[in-house]
């Protein structure tokens, strides 16, 4: 016996939804995982010095621990998260490429 389709109401996501935002939230945390090893890793081959990177990396550290209680309060007042989400996930995007095509102190410190 098939259960009744209801339609999802206002105040409560499909289970369609939550299982696309369940893998969402997976993959970008394993990128992001990833992303400051492959940093240190990049800019070690590119004749920085370990004092620069570890800098470099501390920066990226202390400005996401203080963007993050902003970024989760604008996510809980915005209706529409979508954007948001594309929009952090284009910023991790552009910061690889700045990492890949200029990797000089300034571009590398403003990724």
């Amino acid at each position: 016996m098939m259960a009744a389709h209801n339609p999802p109401s206002e105040n409560h996501p499909s289970q369609q939804s939550l299982r696309g935002l369940d893998w969402l939230n997976f993959f970008l945390a394993g990128v992001l995982t990833g992303f400051g090893p492959f940093v240190a890793l990049h800019l070690a081959k590119q004749s920085w010095t370990k004092e620069d990177v570890g800098f470099v990396l501390t920066i990226s550290v202390l400005t996401g621990m203080a963007v993050q209680v902003p970024s989760g309060e604008l996510l809980d007042m915005v209706r529409s998260k979508r954007p948001l989400v594309t929009l952090g996930i284009a910023t991790i995007g552009f910061a690889a490429l700045i990492l890949a095509l200029w990797p000089n102190f300034i571009p590398v410190l403003i990724a």
